[in-house]
């Protein structure tokens, strides 16, 4: 490896290892603040206004597919071109285009939804025990909320591109903790009502979105004369974004055409109770997967820029050991004992544990092979190859929306569980084995074997045989507490048979060894 070679990789070894370290480490903040508050938010809305929250998510998800034109671009632009100074005009006008086509998107995607309030409430949702004129109102500041959102997205992308994750992360759990912090303040002393959880998420998120613009500009490299809109600059990524555009369309079908049929299927109290185990499962999966992928996703397109093919490789194997060793010790510990973890979070009481902990072990499942199948989408991504994640998506989504208005209806909700479960085997199946032979011939088995179905059947096995040997607290506190312990065990255990990351990890704490006790 030439001097230059090994430059690159320690920069950008650290850049991936900081970055994972800094954003994961305030992602589980996050988690921990949403698991804390949501059983307190319930608890003031109640069952049937929290299904308009999830509805909320919903809605959020289906419409954030047209950023998948803006934010794959952006942060694959950023990433190639490094955040070096002399890239800084490009970057500046790249943001300008993009941000200006932003800001004329989020009125109209807001206003279509404020118009379609008065169908929505009165005709889609189910609800019981709320007027028509409660719910009406509450679809239209769920409209209004999106539009004021959708800013944040943009932004999101530039700190991902520029490899500032940790700045990101750190404004975002501020903001959360003011958000939410503010909800249960006003609600549980003044009226708690999910327009008054509404009208507070729209003023904190126009208050990030001022904070996040002016870091942004910060922490961009210094430009020679002021931004400008540069269609030129859009033209230039037009067929990636259209691409990705397509991806984020097929993909938000696949994850909430469900969602979308079960809010009118199912009563309010029924589709909390569905939405909810599909939200904390999908919070779950960025919590692992993404904090992971998003730090590697520039790093990964600046190596095939360059053409460094084993600093590719070495590095494409270290992103899935890792991945796969968060992922199987903490979704597949909860999916293995779901009760005593719901219990402890939404309340013994609670009458959302038990039909979720039936749910949520299929839902985890089809979420785990998604999760190991994020390594050949980062790959695509940092390649600019969207044909064949289309032509998957498109394959899926036929098969989606024929299946689903039966299903769900027929067989409820682990009827639809099951159906996201076997949407994402063949991207473990097929599509992984395309890409690699596009792009990284030989390394299949490799990958398939050492670096997923190992530390997986590993983590199911030790997790059962726990589970079937291991005694039972009785209070959900010390029986989490217990499967935090066992959890930690099959994580050392996994990284023991996981080479590449375990050199990884040993070459970083013996760095930070030398850093603090030189």
């Amino acid at each position: 490896m030439t001097d230059a070679d090994q430059q690159t990789a320690h920069r950008v070894g650290h850049s991936i290892f900081s970055n994972v370290l800094s954003s994961g480490l305030i992602r589980v903040s996050r988690a921990v603040l949403m698991i804390v508050t949501t059983p307190v938010v319930i608890a003031l809305l109640g069952p049937e206004q929290y299904g308009l929250v999830v509805f909320t998510l919903t809605v959020q998800m289906v419409l954030f597919m047209f950023d998948q034109a803006v934010s794959p671009p952006i942060i694959r632009q950023f990433g190639r071109m490094g955040g070096e100074s002399r890239h800084a005009d490009e970057m500046r006008d790249l943001l300008r285009s993009f941000e200006w086509l932003s800001l004329a998107t989020a009125p109209v995607l807001g206003t279509v939804i404020v118009l379609a309030a008065p169908f929505i409430a009165t005709t889609w949702l189910q609800a019981e025990n709320m007027s028509d004129d409660h719910v009406i109102a509450a679809v239209m500041l769920i409209g209004i909320y999106v539009a004021v959102q959708w800013p944040s997205l943009l932004y999101s992308a530039c700190f991902v591109g520029l490899r500032y994750q940790s700045v990101l992360a750190a404004i975002n759990m501020a903001y959360s903790l003011i958000q939410i912090g503010t909800i249960i303040l006003v609600m549980t002393y003044w009226f708690a009502d999910i327009r008054v959880f509404l009208a507070v998420q729209i003023l904190t998120t126009l208050a990030m979105n001022l904070v996040m613009r002016h870091r942004l500009a910060r922490l961009m490299p210094k430009s020679t004369r002021p931004p400008r809109f540069d269609p030129a600059l859009l033209r230039s990524v037009k067929r990636f974004a259209g691409g990705t555009f397509l991806i984020g369309i097929t993909s938000s079908v696949l994850t909430q055409y469900d969602k979308i049929v079960a809010s009118n299927v199912f009563v309010l109290e029924d589709f909390s109770v569905y939405g909810l185990t599909f939200n904390i499962s999908a919070q779950l999966a960025a919590l692992t997967t993404t904090s992971i992928m998003m730090s590697a996703q520039p790093v990964m397109a600046e190596l095939l820029a360059k053409g460094n093919n084993a600093e590719t490789t070495h590095f494409y194997h270290v992103f899935s050991q890792f991945n796969a060793l968060v992922v199987f010790t903490s979704l597949g510990c909860l999916a293995v004992f779901p009760l005593p973890i719901l219990q402890l979070w939404l309340g013994v009481s609670s009458p959302m544990v038990a039909p979720m902990a039936v749910l949520l072990p299929y839902v985890l499942i089809g979420n785990m092979i998604n999760c190991v199948s994020a390594a050949p989408y980062l790959l695509q991504m940092a390649a600019g190859w969207v044909r064949l994640k289309l032509a998957m998506n498109f394959t899926q989504v036929i098969i989606f929306v024929l299946l689903v208005p039966f299903v769900l209806p027929k067989y409820g909700m682990i009827g639809g569980a099951l159906l996201w479960t076997g949407l994402t085997v063949p991207y473990f199946l097929i599509e992984a084995p395309i890409v690699h032979r596009y792009y990284l011939k030989g390394e299949l088995l490799r990958w398939w074997f050492r670096d997923t179905f190992l530390p997986g059947g590993l983590a199911l096995g030790l997790f059962l045989l726990a589970k079937y040997t291991v005694p039972r607290f009785e209070s959900p506190l010390w029986e989490t507490l217990k499967l935090a312990v066992l959890a930690s065990l099959v994580a050392i255990i996994l990284l023991s048979v996981m080479p590449q990351a375990r050199t990884s990890a040993l070459n970083k704490i013996g760095g930070l060894k030398g850093k603090f006790w030189r």
